[in-house]
Formats: C-alpha cells, sequence, structure tokens
C-alpha cells in the first residue's frame, strides 16, 4: 500500500488527531509572535488624517489616530488584513492583464485644511467609453456579503442602498476620494473572502 516514508497516509492522518491538545503548541506560538512583531500601540503623530478614515463616525478615534495611536490587532487578524490585501492584488493584476488599468495606488490630498491624505485603490479605463474610473476594492466576510444591496444601474441608488444597508463607511471613503479627483466616476467591487464571488456597484 502507498506509505510516506514508514507511516501510511491513513496512520499519519491518526497520529495526528491523536497528538495530545499541548503537543505542537510551541509551532503556533512562534508564528503568532513573529506575526504580531513589530506592531506598537503608539506610532508618531500624523501631520494629515488618512481618507480612509473619513468614514469613521467616531471623533475619538479619528483624534486617536492623528496622535499616532495605533490599535493592536490578534494573530488571526493580521492574517485576514493580508488575505485582504492579497486578494486586493490579485484583481488588480486581472484588470491588468484585461489592459484596462491606469493605475494603483494612487496617492491623493484631498484637503489642505484639515490635511486629509489617501491612496486611491485603482483607477481603470472604461473599454467602451474611454472614461477613467475610480475604484475602490473590499473583502468583506460572508455575513457582510449577505446584507449587500442588489445593484441597480443608477450611481446614486446604489450609494444610497449600501449606506441603508450599513456601509456608510465604504461609500464615504469613496465619496472623499472621488471629490480629490474633481469628481470622478467610478465603482465600488465587493468580494467574498471565503467563497471566491465579486459583486460590482456604479457610484
Amino acid at each position: 500500500r502507498l506509505s510516506i516514508g514508514w507511516v501510511a497516509p491513513e496512520d499519519l492522518y491518526k497520529t495526528e488527531r491523536e497528538m495530545p491538545e499541548d503537543q505542537f503548541t510551541w509551532l503556533s506560538d512562534l508564528m503568532d509572535k513573529a506575526r504580531l512583531s513589530g506592531q506598537k500601540t503608539w506610532k508618531h503623530v500624523a501631520t494629515s488624517l488618512r481618507g480612509s478614515l473619513m468614514g469613521d463616525p467616531c471623533e475619538r478615534s479619528m483624534s486617536l489616530s492623528l496622535l499616532g495611536y495605533s490599535e493592536i490587532f490578534p494573530a488571526r487578524t493580521l492574517r485576514i488584513f493580508e488575505t485582504g490585501n492579497n486578494i486586493e492584488t490579485s484583481i488588480i493584476n486581472e484588470f491588468r492583464t484585461a489592459g484596462i488599468l491606469v493605475s494603483e495606488q494612487e496617492e491623493l490630498i484631498i484637503s489642505k485644511d484639515p490635511p486629509i491624505r489617501g491612496r486611491s485603490d485603482v483607477l481603470i479605463k472604461d473599454p467602451t467609453t474611454k472614461a477613467t474610473l475610480l475604484g475602490e476594492l473590499k473583502s468583506i466576510r460572508e455575513e457582510y456579503w449577505k446584507k449587500l444591496p442588489e445593484p441597480v444601474a443608477d450611481p446614486k441608488e446604489n450609494q444610497k442602498n449600501l449606506i441603508d444597508g450599513g456601509y456608510i463607511g465604504y461609500v464615504t471613503q469613496w465619496q472623499v476620494y472621488s471629490h480629490a479627483l474633481y469628481g470622478l466616476k467610478g465603482f465600488l467591487l465587493f468580494d467574498d473572502r471565503y467563497a471566491f464571488r465579486q459583486v460590482n456597484y456604479r457610484v
């Protein structure tokens, strides 16, 4: 029968399942420690507010961010963030392959007073109208995916429906970036990070 070294596959699985609960925990502990390294509660005082915070309804949170406060996240959350970033990179690569990518991670000066800066996710070219579109890419969990409204043709109605559905932060962020780009039209793309499906909203 097929075996790996001196252990058959079913025996290997059985051995793994019957390990004592405290066995091999050092590996997970080391991986978590490596993931958490470099996080600091307080960083340098910011000279401008991040555009991504414009949808945050908490003034205290925004003030602390300006003072340099940074939330400390557990290792699992940091892995989720990295997964979202990887999904965003994959989507941008698809835009590039399709020949519609204009730019990615565009630095924006949103406002000089108060000082607000941001970094848009992507700019693409509509192949039909040749218009440049501003896109924000959001990777979300399935429970949030299920609550997304149906996309419609009217951009303003999409924005309203998303705001009414509890996605005001995403819409506000896109609006702020659009304002910095002189009212550029665009879209919000949501990706279900676990089911590998996407939905786009004209906004």
